[in-house]
C-alpha cells in the first residue's frame, strides 16, 4: 500500500465495496461508511435490519476496499464477521 492510501485509511469515512453476489456470483459494489479501531476497518449496517452485502461477504469473503476521498485505491480485503458479544459492543 502506497503513502496516499495510508494516508487515506487514516482520514477518509466514505468507500465503495464490492462484494461478490451470493447467489448471482456477480460484483456488487456499493457505497458504505467505514470505521477505525485499534488497527481494524469495520463497516457497518443498521442493526436488525437485513443487508445483502452482509448476507454476500458472509458467503464470499473477500471484497475490494474502494477508497474515493482523499486518494483512490483498490485494496483487496478479506471480511469477518464480528459475532463475540465482547468485541461488538467495543466496536
Amino acid at each position: 500500500m502506497n503513502n496516499e492510501a495510508a494516508r487515506a485509511l487514516a482520514s477518509d469515512q466514505v468507500i465503495d465495496i464490492t462484494t461478490i453476489g451470493r447467489k448471482s456470483g456477480e460484483p456488487r459494489r456499493i457505497e458504505i461508511w467505514f470505521h477505525r479501531l485499534d488497527g481494524k476497518y469495520y463497516i457497518t449496517g443498521t442493526p436488525g435490519r437485513p443487508r445483502s452485502w452482509y448476507a454476500n461477504l458472509r458467503a464470499h469473503p473477500s471484497l475490494t476496499f474502494q477508497l474515493k476521498q482523499s486518494a483512490t485505491a483498490d485494496l483487496a480485503a478479506t471480511a469477518r464477521p464480528v459475532t463475540d458479544a465482547a468485541e461488538r459492543e467495543k466496536v
